[in-house]
């Protein structure tokens, strides 16, 4: 039971008793009233939305001064803040999702996709862990991975690709350790490798012809990052925290899709990763970004 502030009999009672009353004052008046109690308790879908707006508010605030002050010069025409004109454009580009693992179930060994495409992650060792929104999925680095589909079954097409994940490095070894990986990157392999090597992080592709591969890349230090690449015809860009790396400009506009199952934590040679990898995206479209300068 709540302690009340005064008597309760008394005109200055605050606060509630026993989870049923709520005395409160108002205008200068005192009065008590039932305490509400909620309806229901919240789906899985109500509470996946909650968390991409806790992730976005994350995102809004990796953004430079100078960046923030932008998006508030571009909402004026609109008569909203700067925060709700960016909140409004990422989750209206939730729609254009091919894969969407949130990693908030927090037990079980399926990851579920809320993309709508039914693109489900099957959980091998790795072990749920508190992410940078709710839950996530921590990567021993030994033999823990997530097997999804095929690159071909997510209804990507070879244009244009944009990945995107949270991830938390407890440290930075030497070779290569696969964030989100298809089929290996340089021996006749495919799809596409967000992969680190000591402190460098790569996105890797493969040409459509699955002749030679190309990467953009990016410094990253130990902590939590917030992680995008990209692919647009011909431009291969790399952002950590929104600031951008170093491009990839191969002479080729389309990637290969792959005939190798995609993997969280590893790829199809077996490098795993070992950290925590929170909120996977991927969509078929080369998403604008908000930079850094």
């Amino acid at each position: 039971m709540a302690k009340l502030k005064s008597p309760l009999l008394s005109f200055g009672a605050s606060q509630s008793i026993a989870d049923t009353l709520t005395f409160q004052k108002r205008s200068g008046t005192s009065f008590a009233r039932r305490k509400p109690t909620p309806t229901g308790i919240p789906t899985t879908a109500q509470i996946h939305r909650r968390n991409h707006y806790r992730e976005i508010c994350l995102y809004w605030q990796t953004l430079s001064p100078s960046v923030k002050q932008q998006w508030e010069t571009d909402a004026r025409r609109h008569k909203i803040t700067g925060f709700n004109y960016f909140m409004r454009t990422e989750l209206n580009r939730l729609t254009n999702l091919v894969l969407c693992l949130p990693l908030d179930e927090g037990k079980g060994i399926i990851a579920t996709d809320f993309s709508g495409k039914s693109n489900n992650g099957t959980i091998f060792g790795a072990s749920w862990v508190d992410g940078i929104v709710d839950k996530a999925l921590y990567f021993d680095g030994t033999d823990d991975r997530v097997d999804l589909p095929y690159a071909a079954t997510l209804g990507l097409n070879q244009d244009e690709l944009t990945v995107e994940c949270w991830a938390y490095f407890p440290s930075l070894p030497a070779g290569y350790h696969a964030i989100i990986g298809g089929e290996a990157f340089y021996s006749g392999g495919g799809t596409f490798n967000l992969i680190t090597s000591a402190n460098t992080l790569y996105f890797i592709l493969r040409n459509s012809g699955n002749t030679t591969y190309a990467n953009a890349s990016k410094t990253i230090t130990i902590g939590w990052h917030h992680l995008i690449g990209r692919f647009n015809q011909g431009l291969i860009t790399l952002h950590v925290d929104n600031n951008r790396g170093t491009d990839g400009t191969p002479p080729w506009t389309q990637f290969y899709l792959g005939d190798y199952p995609l993997k969280l934590g590893s790829n199809r040679n077996e490098h795993y990763f070992n950290g925590i990898i929170d909120i996977v995206k991927i969509t078929p479209k080369a998403i604008s970004i908000t930079e850094n300068p």
